[in-house]
């Protein structure tokens, strides 16, 4: 039998800094590898600085959580408890376990050789949306060097203390894809989004359709029955252990997913919406973690309701909640 995996999802305002630092992939024929992704969770449980630094409240209060199926979840005196659980409403739901990251770093206690990811485009896709072949690259999520010019985070974002971060991941293994793209939720059959970028206020546009990652998936191979999660301070062990996949020929996985998004969201109780997608104000949050936040364009993500892109290209992981708010892919930094 197959060695279990662990599927860890990061969606929401969840900003993607690699290493500087290169290491080896499992395989080089496919992918490339960094020593370690830094994953930053935007602050987005206030009162944030808007860009330019005048103070003004958040659209929507976003938490950043671990949500895990409970039936994973490992109970005894040595492991860190959830801090809420709930079950969503509709027959057969499972219960989930939530767990708050507020204030607080996250490892997998697991050996790290590098963070392996899909080799990056040749040529750039052009319309630019995701084919068969190409629909698991990291170019997907959202640049911010290229949406707003500037792409380096502030070092205490990194390590240390920095008003704009919420929680922090970091990764030092596995591969890291694309897991699903941002869709239209109104009249137009859950179809792959073409997305613009411009000001909260409509000017200064990219004019740079595209689609974007709304979901990123780490995919991590284990042995033994358990993998712990490791959250600081207090070194409080999250002990998981995997089941069998519901997809028959599967490896026992366990999956859980990393969420910085509104409580309805998180809870899956937010009415469906039958409108087109508004734009999303909340990604000039990741603007705010930049070295030079006023030097940047804080343009965001606008998506226009006539583009979409065409064809099917099928979610392998379609479970995976589908908020607002895309993640960001920042430059990579030699702290990370």
């Amino acid at each position: 039998m197959a060695d279990p995996q662990l599927r860890l999802f990061f969606t929401g305002l969840c900003g993607l800094v690699p290493s500087t630092k290169s290491a080896t992939p499992a395989d080089p024929s496919k992918d490339v590898a960094v020593a370690a992704v830094r994953v930053l969770l935007a602050e987005g449980r206030g009162l944030h600085s808007g860009h330019g630094g005048a103070s003004q409240p958040a659209h929507e209060y976003h938490e950043p959580v671990l949500k895990v199926r409970s039936d994973y979840v490992v109970s005894g005196s040595a492991f860190r408890p959830p801090d809420m659980s709930f079950t969503p409403p509709g027959p057969s739901s499972p219960t989930w376990a939530i767990y708050l990251l507020g204030d607080e770093d996250l490892t997998i206690d697991w050996p790290g050789t590098g963070v392996d990811f899909p080799k990056p485009w040749t040529s750039i896709p052009n319309p630019m949306c995701p084919s068969m072949t190409d629909r698991d690259k990291l170019e997907w999520v959202a640049p911010v060097k290229d949406i707003g010019g500037l792409g380096i985070v502030h070092r205490d974002c990194l390590g240390g203390g920095h008003s704009s971060v919420a929680a922090r991941v970091r990764l030092t293994q596995g591969r890291l894809t694309t897991a699903r793209f941002a869709r239209d939720q109104g009249i137009h059959n859950d179809k792959i989004l073409e997305w613009n970028f411009r000001k909260n206020d409509g000017n200064n546009p990219l004019n740079k359709m595209r689609a974007v990652s709304e979901a990123v998936k780490l995919q991590l191979t284990f042995t033994g029955s358990t993998i712990d999660l490791i959250t600081t301070p207090g070194n409080r062990v999250i002990q998981l252990r995997h089941k069998p996949s519901p997809n028959p020929g599967d490896p026992d996985l366990v999956a859980c997913s990393i969420l910085n998004m509104p409580w309805p969201d998180i809870l899956r109780v937010r009415p469906a919406m039958n409108t087109e997608r508004p734009h999303d104000s909340h990604f000039e949050l990741f603007y705010e973690m930049l070295t030079n936040p006023a030097g940047a364009v804080s343009r965001v993500p606008y998506p226009d309701p006539r583009q979409h892109c065409t064809g099917s290209v099928a979610d392998p992981d379609p479970a995976v909640s589908n908020p607002q708010c895309p993640p960001a892919l920042y430059d990579p930094h030699i702290d990370a």
